[in-house]
């Protein structure tokens, strides 16, 4: 009876005095919100392993300079980073682009990424439909292949199945459909299309950094 009493005796006080009662709600509510975004980042980025498959050995390499802390890396670096590296057992590549897809719909701009063919494979993500791109499309005489993420597989093509092996123009180029990538696959999450040749259109200059993020695997 107690608790009750000083519950309806704290409530009266509260109407009494309202803008109190108001500025006191407001800020309980703007700390717990507070509170609730800054475990969730910390829970994501600390407490939650990331969506790979050994992701305890995944380094992020780049080149850096006096004024910028992280650089995007040339092709020909990273090509010098594989032969000469014994620190780290394969390394992988990813350029992200915007790509014009015309043909058949209306044409979009669709956020992607170029990858190395054997990206996927040291992430262990895999696709739902089709192949993923492997680095036996990697070589310089293999077609240029791309995959789908699973929005626009679903938007686009109505997640037909029948779109594997079909071609798509992307900036005027054309991609061979090799697959779609599972719902909410950490590939797609900001990119809806992955293709090869990753290298395509960067500069054979070390001076130059084409947007290129390496990715390695450490020895386990």
């Amino acid at each position: 009876m107690g608790l009750i009493k000083d519950l309806q005796f704290s409530l009266r006080q509260l109407r009494k005095a309202k803008v109190f009662a108001v500025v006191a709600a407001v800020t309980l509510a703007l700390g717990i919100g507070c509170n609730t975004a800054i475990f969730s980042v910390f829970c994501s980025v600390l407490l939650r392993p990331l969506p790979f498959s050994d992701p305890d050995r995944l380094v992020i390499v780049s080149e850096r300079a006096t004024s910028l802390p992280m650089l995007t890396a040339s092709r020909l670096n990273l090509k010098d980073w594989k032969t000469q590296s014994t620190s780290f057992e394969e390394f992988g590549a990813t350029r992200p682009v915007t790509m014009a897809l015309t043909g058949g719909a209306e044409p979009e701009q669709i956020p992607g990424q170029m990858i190395s063919g054997n990206l996927l494979h040291m992430l262990g993500v895999d696709t739902v439909a089709g192949k993923p791109i492997s680095a036996v499309d990697d070589q310089p005489a293999s077609p240029a292949v791309a995959l789908l993420g699973y929005g626009l597989w679903q938007r686009r093509f109505g997640r037909a199945e029948s779109v594997i092996g079909q071609t798509i123009s992307l900036d005027r180029q054309t991609y061979t459909v090799s697959g779609c990538f599972r719902r909410g696959s950490s590939c797609c999450i900001r990119h809806q299309i992955s293709s090869l040749p990753w290298g395509r259109g960067l500069a054979n200059c070390r001076r130059t950094a084409p947007c290129t993020r390496a990715l390695t695997l450490s020895p386990g």
